[in-house]
């Protein structure tokens, strides 16, 4: 394997490089790639636990947004299922007022509801 990157290696620039890595389990029908992506996350976490205090591992989970017939989607939730991935759905009534562009969500800090979001 040969790893190509822009600014080379030990860089903080490279896209090999840094603190950060995502783990993504969605690949639509590619379910080996869901398997392999579920398995890693076992060993992130039993790595991470065996580290002695040192956070290796922040789960946070993912929020996508998708039409709710779009295929790479719906073959993607297919698979996770079957494969076991924790996941919820929800879909947007079919008759809003606000023409359904508004996100409701609730932080930390405070929140924020449809009709302040507009």
């Amino acid at each position: 394997m040969a790893l190509v990157d822009a600014y080379g290696p030990a860089t903080s620039r490279a896209s090999s490089g840094g603190e950060t890595r995502v783990t993504r389990m969605g690949y639509g029908p590619d379910e080996v790639y869901t398997r392999w992506s579920w398995k890693s996350l076992e060993q992130w976490k039993a790595l991470s636990a065996r580290a002695g205090g040192v956070p290796l591992f922040q789960e946070t989970g993912v929020l996508w947004m998708a039409h709710e017939e779009d295929p790479r989607s719906r073959a993607t939730l297919e698979v996770l299922a079957r494969v076991g991935v924790p996941t919820s759905a929800s879909t947007a009534p079919s008759s809003r007022s606000d023409g359904g562009r508004s996100i409701s969500a609730t932080s930390p800090g405070g929140s924020t509801s449809p009709a302040a979001a507009r």
